[in-house]
């Protein structure tokens, strides 16, 4: 039977445990994980609000497959808690956030955002994308939410070998009905994923402690270096919010930047790196650098990628286990180097 796999249920107890949670699907990719969801619960009619810098993939499919299917989509500022309210109708059957958002690394506030759903629609369903946190660092389940989808490619395995994703709740209701769906689309990972993923747990905890202590060192370098206009991640903007303190166990391993140049400059930058891999994937061992806008992002129109921050020459680097001294010269010969042929260029 498609739903049996000898290698599932082991490790959808070890991530329940690992979430405090009572049920966990694995599935075999995050996208998978999304589309369980909306596949259980959205129909024909109904109203989607998501935080306007969402993960490209699910603007894609929410704005392609789900709109033919007569699903209305809002995407606001889930910072602006008058916009949350303001924009929950009845109709409104999920709201889906993701925080920190990528890759402008902005957080929302779960318990307010639960608060006011709640009160407006007792049937909505608050869902929270956490891939980018880890319940290690984050866990939405304790603040109220219903439900929490991971792409457990990134962190939870952290080798950039394989896909999977999960979905977590605490609701044997909707666990029942997603496990229905899961089935039926046979949305069921191989057992070697699962093991893989078993493997990148036992190291979790460790590495996310080395990938935020790296961050550290490479944000400091960011915020002083004469290429770089303006740095972006979870510890910079949570420092004076109590609920962000309460929310967050930490930050991680991710920092976008943009930088004092156009977009040749930061394509020409990304050329010179030399240990730093371009790539479009993140949270594994080996640092990742990308520009969104050509890259994960490509597909989301221009003036939706402008609203939210997004130009051509931000930079999302994925912070990885090297020594980060290492990756501080690579980034800071790669800045010079491109430097001096944006010089030629204008000479």
């Amino acid at each position: 039977m498609k739903q049996l796999n000898i290698g599932t249920y082991p490790l959808e107890e070890s991530l329940a445990t690992l979430e405090n949670a009572k049920h966990v699907l694995a599935t075999p990719s995050g996208m998978t994980a999304i589309q369980t969801v909306f596949q259980t619960f959205l129909t024909p009619g109904d109203h989607i609000l998501v935080n306007e810098d969402m993960y490209s993939g699910t603007l894609k499919l929410l704005r392609t497959l789900y709109v033919d299917m007569n699903i209305s989509c809002d995407k606001i500022d889930m910072s602006d808690l008058e916009a949350v309210e303001k924009s929950i109708t009845s109709k409104t059957r999920i709201v889906l956030l993701e925080s920190p958002s990528n890759p402008m690394m902005r957080i929302y506030d779960f318990a307010s955002i639960v608060r006011i759903t709640r009160k407006l629609n007792q049937d909505t369903l608050i869902v929270v994308d956490n891939t980018i946190m880890t319940s290690v660092l984050q866990n939405p389940l304790e603040l109220g939410t219903d439900i929490v989808l991971y792409s457990l490619t990134k962190y939870q395995n952290g080798h950039q070998d394989i896909f999977m994703g999960s979905i977590v709740t605490n609701d044997s209701d909707i666990f029942e009905k997603l496990k229905i769906t899961r089935h039926w689309n046979g949305f069921i990972p191989s057992q070697w994923d699962c093991s893989m993923v078993e493997r990148g747990l036992k190291t979790l905890r460790i590495r996310l402690t080395k990938h935020e202590s790296n961050a550290k060192k490479v944000i400091d370098f960011l915020k002083v270096s004469p290429f770089v206009e303006q740095v972006f991640s979870v510890g910079l903007q949570s420092t004076d919010e109590s609920w962000a303190a309460r929310q967050m166990n930490g930050s991680n391993g991710m920092v976008s930047f943009r930088l004092n140049g156009d977009s040749e400059f930061a394509i020409n930058f990304l050329k010179k790196l030399k240990i730093i891999m371009v790539g479009e994937s993140y949270a594994g061992f080996e640092s990742l650098i990308c520009i969104p806008a050509v890259m994960t992002h490509h597909n989301v129109p221009k003036e939706d990628r402008l609203h939210v921050g997004m130009t051509d020459n931000l930079i999302r680097l994925s912070v990885g286990l090297e020594d980060p001294e290492d990756l501080i010269v690579d980034m800071n010969r790669a800045f010079i180097l491109a430097n001096q042929e944006s010089v030629r260029r204008q000479e």
